[in-house]
């Protein structure tokens, strides 16, 4: 019975060890190439985990096995590196240098309800604008940003003005229009300092644009481009009854409504994976250095991550702590909003904020010129 049963534990930490070491490579394989790297990104913290389990298990039943096990965590370096920041000692302030540029990245959720007649001192809404005024960014990168053009509601453009915001630009990636006026969803860039040029670049679906919005601003006299855009949302709850503004996905318009939740993990993950190839190509492309802040809606272990870092600066990574959630939903360790920095910036300062006005969770970055 005990040689059974040690066979039978034996042979599960084959299998789990081996799905390991093929989850070290997601950030290599796109899932476009081979679909299941999709789902072992989204598995490898937990993983991770059992590996670590296990192997202290075995250091009770057999110690050889026991360090191959250790060993094996490390193959997956990069992904525990992009998961996992341990920065204890690295301090985060709200107070910023003079000699710094603050740039804030916030999947706003259309800044809640937009309804004159809602709005109060604790709306959702008056607390998001408040939350922008305490932290007092030189740039706004904002995703899923509407602006209504309706009686009775406000206007956030004119809001966010207010607040010294003069310069911004907006990608407009969908324009519905009623007999009350219209109301535009998109990403959007606001900025204190003079906009000198602004383009976007679509994320390859025409039938349900997204863009890659950029803008130019000199900061000290040297220019720099600065791209925030939103990758498609999975909607993984949607069903058949939540399909009357359909979300289109590649043309079809019953794909997110009628498709299993694997379907769509599967599908949207390798859309991430397109849709990173087209942003990515936009910033390598840049004339000036650059700032990515973007709702990627993939995971640090995802290769749409891998790619969108390469040759650029994690904040996170290096001045954060723990898993850096950056949803208000399940699971808990959902990071899937970044802010990459350009090697020719110096990171002075990184933090994000657990304040429950949107899901998202706002987070910003400190960045000052390389001497």
């Amino acid at each position: 019975m005990k040689k059974f049963v040690f066979a039978g534990f034996a042979f599960i930490t084959f299998i789990l060890a081996f799905t390991y070491l093929v989850s070290c490579l997601t950030p290599y394989v796109s899932p476009v190439d081979f679909w299941p790297m999709a789902f072992l990104a989204l598995g490898f913290p937990y993983l991770a985990a059992v590996i670590l389990i296990l192997a202290f298990i075995w250091v009770l039943v057999k110690r050889k096995v026991a360090l191959v096990l250790f060993l094996l965590l490390f193959a997956g370096f990069q992904n525990l590196v992009s998961t996992i920041a341990l920065n204890p000692s690295s301090k985060t302030a709200v107070s910023k240098d003079s000699s710094s540029l603050r740039i804030l990245s916030w999947n706003v959720r259309g800044f809640d309800n937009p309804s004159i007649g809602s709005d109060s001192l604790t709306s959702a809404r008056t607390q998001m604008f408040k939350y922008i005024s305490e932290i007092n960014p030189d740039v706004l990168c904002l995703q899923e940003f509407v602006q209504h053009y309706l009686p009775g509601t406000f206007s956030n453009t004119e809001d966010l003005r207010k607040l010294g915001y003069g310069y911004m630009y907006l990608t407009n990636d969908v324009v519905n229009k009623n007999p009350g006026g219209v109301i535009i969803t998109c990403s959007a860039i606001f900025s204190k300092i003079p906009i000198i040029d602004s383009a976007k670049v679509l994320l390859g679906d025409p039938s349900y644009t997204e863009y890659l919005g950029a803008v130019d601003i000199a900061f000290q006299n040297k220019k720099m481009r600065i791209f925030t855009t939103h990758f498609k949302s999975i909607n993984l709850f949607a069903g058949p009854a939540s399909s009357r503004n359909k979300v289109l996905f590649y043309g079809d318009s019953n794909f997110v409504y009628e498709s299993t939740r694997f379907e769509k993990l599967k599908a949207f993950a390798q859309a991430h994976s397109k849709e990173a190839v087209i942003a990515k190509d936009a910033l390598n492309n840049s004339p000036y250095p650059v700032i990515f802040a973007a709702d990627m809606n993939s995971v640090p272990t995802s290769y749409p991550y891998h790619l969108m870092s390469q040759h650029l600066q994690d904040p996170f990574t290096k001045k954060g702590w723990g898993l850096g959630t950056t949803m208000d939903g399940y699971p808990k360790s959902l990071r899937i909003d970044f802010l990459l920095v350009d090697k020719q910036f110096t990171i002075s300062n990184f933090r994000k904020d657990d304040v429950y006005l949107s899901d998202h969770f706002p987070q910003f970055v400190d960045v000052s010129w390389k001497k």
